[in-house]
């Protein structure tokens, strides 16, 4: 118990100590911008330190993109859309199971349920983080025969595609808008269409992003009517719905006993509780009956993800 309270005050004076820094360094920042650079002296405030403060950033960076979990973390991060930094994600992440092993602590006193505990919480943080970044990237799917239909309009009616990506870009919502804002600052600082478009494709690693990008690419590099490939595109991903709306139909059943077979230990558990308190109150008391409890929440867990698993078709 102890070392878990160590572990999340560790935790938290870590974080405060690296939101500290960068706040103040976002202040000064902030002042020099109010104030004006003829306002302080030249020792204090040089282009020079500026731009090496900003290549140890991107040294700092590069150092650590080179270990894949935090790599892969980063990816997700961004593609879930979320508007934190990545150091207040990890400490979401540890903050999250040491709050659930001190609650497990304080209710069972057993320490392996905390450990257990701790290790869901973790588990847990990084299922609602691959939650958030499906939703978003299914999001944008939705978003792309929009996007085409867009392009489509622009071509037809004498314009470039830079023009129909700038018009995107502008009125598109997110996360669409901002993502094709990116692709076309990469290509107007001369970033090749082929790669960049390549790029924008793994960036969202889904089937629909990769089918647009490689149609897009095609035509970009060697000319011709770019309309055409779009509607032949826009037609494919029209398919590619109604097949997964079909698919989503077929497997309901399966998701829906997946969601009752999980339900009903809870809801047995809660009608005994009702009509025979004393049986719960004697397992609640029993060291053992608290264990029993315990597996069994973490095995209807399994199972209900195991079952989802098994409901679940890759398109």
């Amino acid at each position: 118990m102890i070392y878990l309270i160590f572990g999340l005050i560790f935790a938290l004076i870590t974080y405060l100590i690296v939101d500290y820094f960068n706040s103040t360094r976002l202040d000064r920042m902030r002042e020099r911008l109010m104030a004006g650079v003829y306002d302080e002296n030249e020792e204090e405030i040089s282009i020079w330190k500026d731009a090496s403060d900003i290549l140890r950033l991107a040294e700092l960076k590069a150092v650590l993109e080179k270990s894949p979990i935090i790599r892969i973390l980063n990816t997700k991060l961004k593609r879930s859309g979320l508007q934190i930094s990545l150091a207040k994600l990890f400490f979401i992440m540890i903050l999250t199971p040491f709050a659930i092993a001190i609650a497990l602590q304080f209710f069972f006193h057993q320490t392996f349920i905390s450990l257990g505990g701790l290790i869901g919480g973790f588990l847990l943080a990084l299922v609602l983080l691959n939650f958030l970044e499906a939703s978003n990237i299914s999001l944008l799917d939705k978003q792309l025969p929009s996007f085409i239909a867009n392009m489509i309009n622009t071509l037809s009616s004498g314009g470039t595609p830079m023009q129909a990506l700038l018009i995107v870009s502008k009125n598109a919502p997110k996360p669409l808008g901002p993502s094709i804002g990116d692709l076309l600052y990469k290509l107007q600082i001369g970033v090749a269409p082929n790669l960049a478009w390549k790029e924008w494709a793994d960036y969202w690693g889904s089937a629909s992003t990769k089918l647009v990008a490689t149609g897009i690419r095609l035509k970009w590099e060697t000319g011709g009517q770019m309309s055409l490939i779009l509607k032949h595109i826009n037609d494919s991903l029209d398919f590619h719905k109604r097949m997964d709306l079909r698919i989503s139909t077929l497997t309901a059943q399966a998701k829906l006993s997946a969601w009752v077979l999980s339900a009903l230990p809870a809801l047995l558990a809660l009608l005994t509780n009702a009509y025979r308190p004393d049986l719960f109150e004697v397992m609640l008391s029993d060291p053992l009956g608290k264990k029993l409890l315990s597996a069994s929440a973490v095995m209807s867990v399994l199972g209900f993800l195991w079952l989802r698993k098994i409901a679940k078709l890759k398109t």
